[in-house]
């Protein structure tokens, strides 16, 4: 069911900023900082997540939590807003490759902190962990 949700696109903009994509990814891709986005043409908003197993796995489990409306989830919340069509205006897009965890994680959040994928500002990620990374 992922693979016809996976963008192949080479440079991907968020609110505030430019990722230029240098690797090509697959459904089967592991070890992956990844995008979310939101096809709605009235919305584009972007999550930014990482997993170190297979996208598709990390996605289905992203596109279950739309289909159940799991509470105090960012993504279900805001693909079940008023609106929005759920899965079908989701789309994933890998970005990098980062095979260590503690690697993905900080490139994780300054993804988010360049593209400006802050609830709120244009994103859904309420988890930034390092602030400073914003100014």
């Amino acid at each position: 069911m992922t693979c016809g949700y996976i963008s192949r696109d080479k440079l991907f903009a968020g609110p505030k900023g430019t990722f230029h994509i240098d690797d090509k990814f697959t459904w089967d891709s592991s070890g992956v900082v990844y995008a979310i986005q939101c096809t709605n043409a009235r919305c584009g908003h972007i999550y930014i997540g990482e997993t170190g197993r297979k996208l598709k796995e990390r996605f289905r489990e992203h596109r279950q939590h739309v289909i159940k409306n799991t509470r105090d989830n960012e993504v279900a919340s805001h693909f079940n807003q008023v609106g929005h069509n759920g899965v079908d205006d989701m789309s994933v897009l890998g970005l990098q490759y980062k095979a260590r965890l503690l690697t993905r994680k900080l490139d994780e959040q300054k993804i988010i902190a360049k593209l400006g994928c802050v609830l709120g500002q244009g994103g859904m990620n309420t988890d930034l962990n390092f602030p400073q990374l914003l100014n």
